[in-house]
């Protein structure tokens, strides 16, 4: 074994042994080296709930997720809906593809076998950092069709970069064997953008009306997609808001616990391929406490990388609470 010395918080970590192309079975065993088997909890065997329950009355609390960004908001919520409080600081341990969330936090964008030692090392150093956390709720024209509603940590979106994430969750449904890797899922997440290039695109401002903190939001006609933003990365760790460029008199610097979101525009699937590449970033629309969309016809939507296709509704995003996150960030 390495040289460690174990965290003075007591520690509790969720893995989801089914994420990282194969990572999390392998982790869990070597965590289980440092800690003891009740501290190392295989969430695909019942949840995280009976851990939680057994160390919420631990003083001092300390939570480390290994798995995407979805592992980590659903052990949020679980903590969040379970009551417990104070809400125990959380780590990420990232083993997702994107891993945005885990990016802003200064986690990095991927575990690739570093020294458990030295990451055990950081939980204990890291410091506490709020959270916002946003409800979206879609209520639908159609009273046959059921609303839905979702907890927003990271981001949502309409329009293109919702349709080219519904595109990739799509074929992975049918084969998810194509999809083992970070490497390959990113790489087919820039095929289905290629091909969304090649398909007619539609103005947003013929799906949707927006209302940003109760006032009409116009939309220039070559913006394709609008993103709410609430952290400082998006697809994979871009930097949509362009956070280095000097502040605009409009707007504060942006923070993920300010009770504020950031809106951006996309200009089509040629606008996203440069940001992913790193030669642009997103056309600043504005910043608010709450938006409501009017959506006029069908249109792909996503919240926190879970997509679907919204039919004609209303969208509105209102702020839910705050949780408490570790971030290796000074």
């Amino acid at each position: 074994l390495e040289d460690v010395a174990l965290p003075p918080r007591p520690l509790l970590v969720f893995v989801n042994s089914r994420a990282g192309g194969g990572q999390g079975v392998p982790l869990m065993h070597k965590l289980r080296k440092y800690l003891s088997a009740h501290q190392v909890v295989d969430l695909s065997d019942g949840g995280p709930d009976a851990a939680l329950q057994r160390f919420r009355a631990v003083p001092d609390l300390h939570v480390m997720c290994a798995g995407g960004d979805g592992t980590v908001g659903w052990i949020l919520s679980r903590i969040d809906e379970l009551g417990i409080s104070p809400c125990p600081p959380v780590a990420v341990l990232p083993l997702g593809t994107g891993n945005d969330l885990a990016r802003s936090l200064g986690w990095g964008g991927g575990y690739e076998g570093e020294s458990l030692s030295k990451i055990l090392d950081k939980v204990a150093r890291s410091a506490v950092q709020s959270l916002d956390r946003w409800t979206v709720a879609f209520h639908y024209d159609d009273p046959a069709v059921t609303d839905r509603s979702f907890i927003m940590n990271n981001y949502m979106s309409v329009g293109v970069d919702a349709s080219v994430a519904l595109q990739f969750h799509l074929e992975r449904e049918r084969n998810p064997k194509k999809f083992q890797s970070r490497a390959g899922n990113k790489s087919w997440y820039g095929w289905f953008g290629f091909k969304e290039t090649m398909s007619a695109s539609t103005p947003l401002n013929q799906a949707v009306e927006v209302l940003l903190d109760g006032k009409p939001l116009p939309l220039n006609p070559t913006i394709e997609g609008l993103v709410v933003l609430n952290i400082d990365k998006y697809s994979a760790g871009k930097d949509l808001w362009n956070t280095k460029k000097a502040s605009e008199p409009d707007y504060r610097t942006p923070t993920s616990n300010d009770g504020l979101f950031e809106v951006i525009g996309f200009l089509g699937t040629v606008h996203l391929a440069k940001i992913q590449t790193g030669i642009s970033n997103g056309v600043r629309l504005g910043q608010a406490s709450s938006i409501e969309l009017r959506i006029t016809s069908e249109i792909p939507a996503q919240v926190d990388g879970e997509p679907f296709s919204s039919p004609p509704g209303t969208m509105a995003v209102r702020f839910h609470n705050q949780s408490t996150l570790l971030s290796t960030k000074s």
